[in-house]
């Protein structure tokens, strides 16, 4: 509902009575429950916009509790909960969210480099199981549309995981669906580093 919701339709809802049956739904004791409430908060930040900046604060100390968190059984919940910090900071603007880019910066660097050391312990098929990478990436890619130039410094960790993931191989398989999943990749991973580059400008030559 909220991933296609008119803006003239945001006037009429109760949202105050709704982000606070998300903020409950986040704190359930489920884990299926807590990754669906994860992904609406995303969507709802997004319908939003900058209507959503009044909330995020008190979001943001959840976010951050589930993306601090280590348990390999919160891996789908983390990368949910990075979607959502990170789909904020583009309806909060650079100014509120500067507060926490560097806490941000480093759990995407601590991600980064885990996914590193899994892609050179594990096979590649399994180094990506989760498809987390993906995440990664595309949180750094909103990170520098909202820092704009400000995130060049984040460039030399963002590039090679993102380019590892563009590396992946064509599936050798006549099956489309798995060839359509391929090229889908390849586009989304165009349009990150195409947004990379445009929000940081000339400085992007030399890499």
């Amino acid at each position: 509902f909220f991933e296609n919701l008119m803006p003239c339709l945001v006037s009429y809802l109760n949202f105050d009575h709704i982000i606070d049956s998300f903020y409950t739904l986040i704190q359930y004791p489920a884990l299926p429950v807590q990754k669906r409430a994860v992904a609406t908060l995303s969507a709802l930040e997004f319908a939003l916009e900058s209507q959503f900046s009044v909330h995020f604060d008190r979001f943001a100390e959840l976010l951050l509790t589930i993306l601090k968190s280590t348990d390999p059984e919160f891996q789908s919940l983390r990368s949910r909960a990075l979607e959502a910090i990170t789909l904020a900071a583009l309806s909060i603007g650079k100014e509120k969210f500067q507060l926490y880019v560097p806490i941000i910066a480093d759990i995407l660097n601590k991600a980064s480099i885990k996914e590193e050391a899994s892609a050179a312990a594990a096979s590649s098929n399994k180094c990506l199981k989760g498809n987390n990478r993906a995440y990664i990436g595309a949180a750094f890619g909103r990170l520098a549309e909202c820092l704009g130039p400000d995130f060049e410094p984040f460039v030399p960790v963002a590039l090679p995981l993102i380019l590892a993931d563009a590396a992946k191989p064509f599936p050798m398989t006549l099956n489309s669906e798995a060839i359509e999943k391929w090229c889908d990749n390849e586009v989304y991973i165009l349009n990150v580093l195409r947004g990379i580059a445009c929000n940081i400008g000339k400085n992007f030559a030399q890499y």
